[in-house]
């Protein structure tokens, strides 16, 4: 009887397809396969075709969802609208305000005792608890239908005689017990990959840092003993133009919204070659266009062939780090893992009040509120966590790495070279000036001297010089010859 069934069955599906109508789940047009029987396509729309598994002749339907259905799946791009209203929610506005930068008076406040008490105080001005408020408050009162629900159906006090036909709000615990477990290695593993991202893009600002340094020390230094073409409005241009590179970089990494006004501020205030400024604001990728400038005003300084290496090694760390930073920014945690985990603990969550209605029984059940909330607050933070740690940039402190870490170095770099330059130049130019003031008076002294010279007697010259050498080398002979002197 059960073959009977499913060989029915069998022949049920097959008719279905037969008429046509998995047409709406079957791609249209679809390229020849090798699987796909040749003598078929002739006497059958390209709607069903069949496949021909290996070691088989039973033509089953080829069930593939169409192309239109398949276009939910892409990811949709925000409107500038939506972005502006976003941004001035609590949680993005927020995110300025994480921009931590630490000092040791900072980590010794990071290590003190009362931290526990005092963290413990504030977890309702917690702006992570804040962002979670509206989903806690929902799992509270999704407890609270459920804890009413259950005791007035213990009671058989449901409205209209419900205890009858509708049965009590309860799960077994079982399935949320083997399912913590994998929401677990969810949770843990987007929650670490996310603090790698920030870890990584912590990172690459570190190399921009670094390199922009070097970059600027090395042809600084270099450049002083180039001073017929690395002359100091280039090295001015340089600092300029390796500064503009990391606040391009904040640019990219940031929304048009909130940086656009302040980078066209920048390039008004900071970079003094009006050229370069325009060029690097209506520049479509602006961090390439200060690499370029880099280049350029390098090749303009005609340093030492093994010179000018050594500092574009520097230029092309700065790329690499730009593409780090690229990367972590266009390329996201998968979508569908994200949206996956969101569902999954949501669900987890909206249904575990049921299954914990028996196993918490005090205050007639109404503990089950704020354990939940509790709970749900610990867990929708782990998930909210991670979505805050994703994208590092804006909760990094780029404005202060920018003008405190790159941009004070280097301008004190450029000007202290320049000031070096200008006083060499003063110092040889005062050593030409000497030379030229010698007069025949100061010549002809000299020669009167070397000549008086040359007429003492040279036992003399040499006793008074053995005198002077033992007098220099042994001040008690000399105190010894006085008191001999006086004696005699």
């Amino acid at each position: 009887m059960k073959l009977d069934l499913s060989v029915s069955w069998m022949f049920i599906l097959l008719s279905v397809g037969d008429f046509g109508i998995t047409s709406a789940f079957v791609t249209p047009q679809l390229p020849p396969s090798p699987l796909t029987s040749p003598s078929s396509h002739s006497h059958q729309p390209r709607r069903c075709r069949r496949l021909l598994l290996p070691g088989r002749t039973t033509k089953l339907p080829m069930l593939t969802p169409s192309r239109n259905n398949l276009k939910e799946l892409e990811w949709t791009k925000p409107t500038d609208e939506q972005v502006k209203h976003w941004l001035k929610q609590y949680g993005e506005v927020s995110r300025w305000y994480r921009q931590d930068v630490f000092d040791p008076s900072d980590w010794v406040r990071s290590r003190r005792p009362t931290r526990f008490v005092e963290n413990i105080m504030s977890t309702w001005k917690s702006g992570l608890i804040r962002q979670i408020s509206f989903y806690v408050e929902v799992l509270a009162a999704v407890s609270a239908i459920v804890v009413i629900y259950n005791n007035l159906h213990a009671v058989n006090r449901l409205p209209f005689g419900l205890c009858k036909f509708l049965p009590m709000m309860k799960i077994p615990l079982l399935p949320f017990n083997l399912a913590a477990g994998s929401l677990g290695l969810l949770l843990t593993f987007r929650t670490n990959v996310c603090y790698q991202r920030w870890n990584e893009g912590r990172s690459a600002w570190g190399k921009i840092i670094n390199d922009s340094r070097s970059l600027v020390r090395m042809a600084c230094i270099w450049g002083q003993s180039y001073s017929k073409t690395a002359t100091p409005a280039l090295l001015h241009q340089l600092g300029d133009a390796v500064c503009s590179f990391s606040r391009s970089v904040m640019n990219r990494t940031l929304p048009k919204s909130e940086d656009e006004t302040n980078f066209v501020k920048y390039c008004q205030s900071h970079v003094k070659d009006e050229i370069f400024a325009s060029n690097l604001y209506n520049s479509s990728h602006r961090p390439t266009r200060a690499l370029a400038e880099i280049t350029a005003i390098l090749v303009q300084m005609d340093l030492n062939p093994l010179h000018q290496i050594e500092i574009e090694k520097m230029v092309t760390e700065l790329c690499s780090a730009l593409g780090v930073c690229e990367r972590i920014l266009t390329s996201p945690i998968p979508t569908f893992y994200s949206r996956h985990t969101s569902r999954f603990l949501a669900f987890w969550l909206f249904f575990l009040p049921m299954a914990l209605y028996d196993t918490i029984s005090g205050w007639r059940h109404f503990a089950l509120i704020p354990v939940m909330m509790v709970l749900g607050g610990f867990m929708l933070g782990i998930e909210e966590l991670s979505c805050q740690l994703e994208e590092p940039f804006s909760i990094l402190p780029m404005s202060r790495m920018c003008e405190d870490s790159i941009r004070a170095p280097i301008i004190d770099q450029v000007e202290r070279s320049v000031q070096q330059m200008e006083e060499s130049e003063n110092g040889a130019a005062s050593i030409n000036g000497m030379n030229g003031r010698i007069s025949t008076n100061d010549i002809i002294d000299g020669l009167v001297s070397t000549a008086s010279l040359e007429s003492i007697p040279s036992h003399r010259k040499i006793d008074d010089t053995e005198n002077n050498n033992a007098k220099k080398k042994s001040p008690q002979g000399q105190n010894c010859s006085n008191s001999f002197r006086d004696e005699i």
